[in-house]
């Protein structure tokens, strides 16, 4: 599902539910038009079958970004893509610092 910053987030967390540990579901976030907190949601419903996907994450506030890793943890699928030319300050280094097998 991409863009799935974009889809209401009642939608996308009965999406996640419905798939549960059992059914292949991947959510594409795009970092810079996240709104909210449906990431983090969105991270905190998916079960094992679902992978969390982010592009842009270097425009993802960098505490925001460890929460997801951290609910990520070793046992949910998220896969975050950085722009090297766009990086600041040291957020690559804390995210693979924070990051589990599954990242």
């Amino acid at each position: 599902m991409g863009n799935a910053q974009k889809v209401n987030i009642a939608t996308l967390l009965d999406a996640i539910n419905a798939a549960g540990d059992n059914v292949n579901l991947g959510a594409d976030f795009v970092g810079s038009e996240l709104t909210a907190n449906n990431l983090q949601q969105a991270m905190a419903a998916a079960g094992d079958s679902v992978a969390i996907t982010i592009s842009t994450v270097q425009t993802v506030n960098i505490n925001t970004l460890l929460d997801v890793i951290d609910e990520a943890g070793n046992t949910k699928t998220l896969a975050a893509t950085f722009n090297g030319a766009q990086l600041t300050s040291n957020n690559l280094e804390r995210a693979m610092f924070e990051a589990g097998e599954n990242i």
